[in-house]
């Protein structure tokens, strides 16, 4: 092979090639301004759809549901639209990129309060896994910009407003799930829903794929233990690392629920919860 890379027809080659995959991400960074600026534009001249301030936040939530995007891209789209009705007004045209346009030329969504109509009753036990706000990252060496998670997501504020205190009996244990990025706030959280954390366990999960994450790929999460009042615990544990299989995206391991029956006494109640378990009150979109 060393000897081949002395020839000028190789080097013209990687020339050649450098300026195909150079060309490939231009283009795919223009077409992704372009993809969402016509999406801004379909949704904004659809007369059916009222976007005045009242309605707005349940639409934009709506559609993000429907569409598999974050309400973020849709505000940003229709925002891209309105401010650039033409797509050659766009500043720095086809050298810009989605990230670059709305970090510097378009308005951030305004923070909006989530009106979350939660079961009524107290619970001992509280197992949540919020949907944290997130990017899922470009395909390795793309050159793309960060993708959105196939579902809305919340931010801090909006999971810290979340009224969990009215669920949480006066003794109660809170189990939160948490990734790397905001474990630092995960501890303030359940201190705004009525709990003090106590331990932080950690699901140590195999590489799969590329993986999510920048310099280091992301294979643990956390959950974190909480407590409210004394309720007393019904096992000890021997750990606060596990190591189980993955499932589907975002899916946690059974396994965790079931150390919770057997550890936390109580009525218990799963917020975000997939799927129905027996012995669970359940709340979230996907049940």
């Amino acid at each position: 092979m060393n000897e081949i890379t002395k020839n000028e027809w190789y080097e013209a080659l990687v020339v050649e090639c450098k300026a195909i995959i150079t060309e490939t991400i231009f283009n795919s960074r223009w077409a992704l301004v372009e993809g969402y600026w016509k999406l801004g534009q379909v949704l904004r001249e659809e007369k059916r759809i009222k976007w005045n301030a009242r309605e707005v936040g349940g639409t934009l939530q709506g559609l993000a549901k429907s569409l598999n995007i974050s309400t973020r891209t849709i505000h940003y789209s229709l925002q891209a639209y309105d401010k650039y009705p033409s797509l050659g007004k766009i500043p720095e045209g086809k050298n810009i990129t989605w990230n670059k346009l709305i970090t510097l030329y378009l308005p951030a969504p305004k923070e909006n309060k989530v009106e979350i109509e939660l079961p009524i009753g107290k619970y001992s036990v509280i197992y949540a896994d919020p949907p944290w706000d997130v990017k899922a990252g470009p395909d390795w060496g793309s050159g793309e910009e960060s993708k959105d998670l196939l579902y809305p997501t919340l931010n801090i504020q909006q999971i810290t407003e979340i009224p969990v205190l009215n669920l949480a009996a006066e003794n109660a244990h809170l189990y939160l799930w948490v990734i790397n990025k905001y474990i630092k706030e995960s501890y303030d959280i359940a201190r705004a829903w009525g709990f003090e954390p106590s331990s932080l366990l950690t699901w140590t999960k195999p590489p799969h794929g590329i993986g999510l994450g920048g310099t280091f790929i992301q294979t643990t999460e956390h959950l974190l233990f909480c407590r409210r009042g004394n309720l007393e615990a019904k096992k000890r544990i021997d750990t606060t690392w596990f190591h189980y299989k993955r499932g589907k995206h975002s899916v946690k391991p059974p396994e965790f629920r079931k150390m919770i029956e057997e550890v936390s006494p109580g009525k218990r109640l799963e917020l975000f919860a997939r799927e129905k378990n027996l012995g669970w009150d359940v709340w979230g979109n996907q049940v």
